[in-house]
């Protein structure tokens, strides 16, 4: 899985708005320095960028986001 997800931001990082395009989900959310861009945003932002000269994705590893117990209660409430 690590290494779909690696090609994929690979991908994106090189990338133009045409992959931006095909990769994001309608409803995505895309939040940079500066901005928070829906999808058709940030393909307008990434055609319009220069890009990277270079791309390191460093030392990557897969983390779980984890999520709330399916029942849960806040302030003493039931």
């Amino acid at each position: 899985m690590i290494d779909e997800l690696l090609a994929i931001d690979d991908r994106l990082a090189r990338g133009a708005g045409a992959d931006y395009a095909e990769v994001l989900h309608d409803d995505a959310v895309v939040v940079v320095p500066g901005a928070v861009l829906d999808k058709a945003g940030c393909v307008v932002a990434m055609d319009a960028s220069p890009g990277w000269d270079e791309v390191d994705l460093g030392d990557a590893r897969l983390v779980s986001g984890g999520t709330p117990p399916p029942s849960s209660t806040r302030g003493g409430g039931s």
